[in-house]
């Protein structure tokens, strides 16, 4: 339905999308960036949705090819890994190609991680999906957190 819309006739999963209801018959268009081929499809997707939300627990683990359940490899679970930090940066920079850098919101473990929000908000991430437990924390960080 949507690979009309993109150039050179690439697809775009149906599992990429999701409507989300705002009211009736009025509904946003998100898209749950969970897996590494997503990455290379936002300059695609911005201009197709309302918003993304990067799903960083699945991702963190499928970039670091590392079971998160796995005792023997959950050391490469390291969301402060620098290769993960680029796929980071660059995550924000391909929604920033169709202006859709302030529409990408973090979740998973790594929102409510109280040493990386930080430096996600230094790199220019500005909407987080964060744990009720840490709001405060998060409120103060935010507060006096350098950004971009």
């Amino acid at each position: 339905m949507f690979s009309s819309f993109l150039p050179f006739g690439l697809p775009i999963s149906p599992h990429l999308l999701r409507f989300e209801p705002l009211g009736v018959g009025i509904y946003a268009v998100r898209s749950q960036i969970s897996y590494l081929r997503q990455t290379w499809q936002l300059h695609f997707l911005g201009s197709m949705v309302d918003f993304m939300n990067l799903g960083t627990n699945d991702l963190l683990q499928y970039f670091m090819a590392a079971d998160r359940d796995n005792e023997q490899v959950v050391e490469y679970n390291d969301p402060t890994n620098p290769a993960f930090l680029w796929l980071l940066e660059f995550i924000l920079a391909e929604a920033g190609k169709t202006g859709r850098e302030d529409d990408v919101a973090i979740c998973g473990e790594i929102a409510s991680n109280l040493e990386m929000i930080p430096r996600l908000l230094r790199m220019g991430y500005r909407s987080f999906s964060i744990a009720p437990v840490v709001a405060d924390q998060f409120r103060k960080l935010c507060a006096e957190a350098p950004t971009k």
